[in-house]
């Protein structure tokens, strides 16, 4: 029984009827009613929160489809509380930065939503008294992000122009106020942000225009670069909304520094180059002396790469550590895929300074057979991180050596930087 109502979750079933039925005949014998549901019937794709509320009468409702598939056009009805006295619902779909008006009938316990296409997921806002909500529509159908159609990619020295939204969600008017856009230092915008006063449900639209500089010391591949809007009220002065989005730009990866290691997650993630790399360890453990490393597989990817401890990230706030114990040096050799300029390699210790290692080593090779000379450092711990820099060594193969007199060495992770090409 577990096994089968499993499987009508929302993300992963697909035409589970039996599950469905035998589920919804079980409720309806106990004399309990949906409490939403969806025309035409896809609520095995479909799936809608429990409303959240602030206790003032304003409720946000949080609806999805399936990760994989589109849920097409659709009326959702949904019973709701009896102090959800709201005059205009919005919506807010996952993938795009603007807010749209949804159309609404009341019902006898609640109220019927026209909902359009949503792709993934969506927040539906029914405001009673709240302040104003703002949205942006940025430039679309042009070259976009690697991945994410709906962030637009521009090059250094583009222009292009925001429309800024202004919605008074509320069953009240709402003062009006100045609409500002704000970007990165060194872009220029420009553009009138004053409103008036919103009716109930009304909305404003503002159009900026952002210049781009030609060059930026800024400028890096692969990061986003923030929009924020934010209002400020007529009046006293207050800001009372703010939103944020991003934009790309199209930074060649020629000369900066990036990642070469794949790491899960790292404070630089995601400027780096995908290079499917992995390490082994080249000590033998003397098992009769009590020897060990413990660096089980962590995870997998789905090209079919293992992931061990020294690459593994933070995955759901759990760290996974590769121990060296009984011995007094221990080298790991990583496979960058392919000859790299390396300039940098980043570790962090997985324990207290009594079990960090008292010396690392570097070495670098082209092929794997041939290595220079071992580069000994003694690291300066800043926190759980040591940084070793280099100039561009050109290398596919790299090892670490890892020197501990104690009873056990643990590292958390190691991160190996180089030039893009």
């Amino acid at each position: 029984m577990n096994t089968q109502l499993g499987t009508i979750r929302s993300e992963s079933a697909d035409g589970e009827v039996p599950a469905r039925e035998f589920f919804r005949s079980l409720l309806a014998r106990a004399g309990i009613t949906p409490s939403y549901t969806l025309e035409p019937d896809m609520t095995c794709r479909f799936r809608a929160e429990n409303p959240i509320t602030d206790g003032k009468g304003n409720y946000v409702l949080a609806v999805a489809g399936r990760t994989y598939e589109p849920l097409p056009p659709s009326t959702f009805e949904v019973k709701l509380p009896k102090d959800a006295a709201f005059a205009s619902a919005w919506l807010a779909r996952a993938d795009e930065t603007e807010l749209r008006p949804l159309a609404f009938k009341r019902t006898a316990d609640g109220a019927a939503f026209s909902l359009p296409e949503i792709r993934s997921a969506a927040m539906i806002y029914l405001f009673h008294d709240h302040p104003v909500l703002l949205g942006m529509r940025l430039p679309q159908g042009g070259a976009h992000a690697d991945g994410d159609s709906a962030t637009p990619m521009f090059k250094p020295g583009d222009a292009f122009e925001v429309t800024v939204q202004a919605v008074n969600p509320s069953v009240m008017e709402a003062a009006g106020g100045i609409l500002v856009l704000k970007a990165p230092e060194g872009w220029t915008v420009t553009g009138d942000g004053r409103i008036d006063a919103l009716s109930a449900g009304g909305s404003a639209a503002r159009v900026f225009r952002v210049q781009i500089p030609r060059e930026s010391p800024a400028f890096i591949p692969n990061a986003p670069w923030p929009l924020v809007a934010d209002f400020t009220e007529e009046g006293e002065g207050k800001r009372t909304a703010v939103f944020h989005a991003a934009v790309a730009l199209d930074i060649p990866k020629e000369g900066h520094e990036l990642l070469l290691t794949d790491n899960w997650t790292h404070e630089n993630y995601p400027w780096g180059d995908w290079t499917y790399a992995d390490y082994r360890w080249i000590d033998v453990p003397d098992t009769e002396k009590g020897e060990a490393i413990k660096d089980d597989l962590w995870t997998y990817l789905p090209c079919g790469t293992d992931v061990h401890a020294l690459l593994s990230g933070d995955r759901a706030d759990r760290r996974k550590f590769a121990t060296i114990e009984k011995m007094p040096e221990a080298t790991a050799e990583f496979d960058l895929k392919s000859v790299r300029d390396v300039t940098r390699v980043l570790i962090r210790r997985g324990g207290g300074l009594q079990k960090a290692p008292w010396k690392v080593s570097f070495a670098f090779s082209a092929d794997g057979e041939t290595f220079g000379p071992w580069r000994e450092f003694l690291p300066d711990w800043q926190g759980p991180y040591a940084d070793f820099r280099f100039d561009a060594e050109k290398a596919r193969f790299v090892r670490v050596r890892f020197s501990s007199p104690g009873a056990a060495c643990v590292i958390d992770e190691v991160w190996i930087f180089g030039l893009g090409r």
